[in-house]
């Protein structure tokens, strides 16, 4: 399947259109948390181990928390304009707009404060338009004129520079740089492409290990150990060839069948006899259900007659 990467490069056309249009750190940030979200939502589509999604969702949200800390400054260009005057002068643009800026706020304060105190004169239709002035209007041309205000006086941003006759005025702008946040994100995608093999890696090798387990000569479920177990009570009575066969069979995948005797007596269930005495005489025991062994350790226990 496809890695994060190879999502990501296959969408670098549009991510840095969207990254050049931003204007601002805060927006290119938006452009690529939505791209980190898009990049989980494809990578999960083809991911079939849920191991593995359960990693990568992990890993994507660690990439987009950490997305504000990238540097995405770029290049910063300083706009000059000269002014004419008299010595020591620096009237121009910057104190035009700052005057225009004063204006306007205090038109919108007037307005925005004239609508809490305009009393409703009279009833009827008097008293109606007076409350629509007070309710929406002028609320309304208050709080335009604050917002010029503020886009007055945060617009091109002007410094005053030199002394004397040809004062002028700078803008510095600082621009975003795409290639930067796109090799920025790259580079942590390339981390989490490696961890998720990682995680893959894993997952195979204990995958193997439970294959492996699974088809060893000596694995036996306890359904199995149940069924077998019950196969040899009934095979010694009944049928011996099937019951030689079982022995051969459980042998093989190192299962050992153990007759009762005074040294497994613990590993057996002991049945009283009817009569009071042992099948072949006083004393002896007879076997039952043999025990099933494996390496030393008690599988089944096994059942006799005393």
């Amino acid at each position: 399947m496809k890695k994060m990467i190879e999502f990501l490069d296959e969408d670098r056309e549009r991510v840095m259109t969207g990254l050049k249009s931003a204007g601002t750190p805060e927006a290119a940030q938006k452009v690529l948390e939505k791209e980190t979200d898009r990049l989980l939502l494809q990578y999960n589509e083809e991911c079939t181990s849920v191991r593995v999604r359960d990693a990568a969702a992990g890993m994507m949200q660690a990439v987009r928390s950490s997305i504000p800390m990238l540097d995405s400054t770029g290049e910063a260009r300083v706009w000059h304009s000269e002014d004419s005057g008299a010595g020591g002068s620096t009237a121009g643009t910057g104190n035009k707009r700052a005057g225009l800026s004063m204006i306007l706020l205090g038109i919108g304060a007037a307005l925005t404060a004239a609508a809490f105190f305009v009393p409703a004169l009279s009833a009827g239709g008097a008293a109606t338009v007076l409350s629509l002035m007070k309710m929406i209007l002028l609320p309304a041309a208050g709080g335009g004129c604050l917002y010029l205000a503020g886009r007055t006086a945060g617009k091109n941003v002007r410094i005053g520079v030199g002394t004397g006759k040809g004062t002028g005025t700078e803008r510095i702008e600082i621009l975003i740089d795409p290639e930067k946040l796109w090799s920025s994100l790259r580079g942590a995608l390339m981390v989490v492409d490696r961890n998720l093999e990682i995680t893959r890696e894993e997952e195979a090798v204990e995958h193997r290990k439970t294959l492996t387990a699974r088809n060893s000569p000596g694995a036996f479920s306890g359904e199995e150990i149940e069924l077998f177990s019950g196969l040899l009570e009934m095979a010694d009575a009944d049928n011996p060839q099937m019951a030689s066969d079982i022995r051969y069979y459980l042998h093989r995948r190192e299962v050992d069948v153990i007759e009762w005797s005074q040294q497994y007596s613990a590993w057996f269930e002991m049945l009283p006899s009817m009569s009071g005495k042992g099948p072949g005489g006083a004393g002896e025991v007879m076997t039952i259900r043999p025990a099933l062994a494996q390496k030393g350790k008690l599988l089944k226990k096994g059942l006799a007659v005393r």
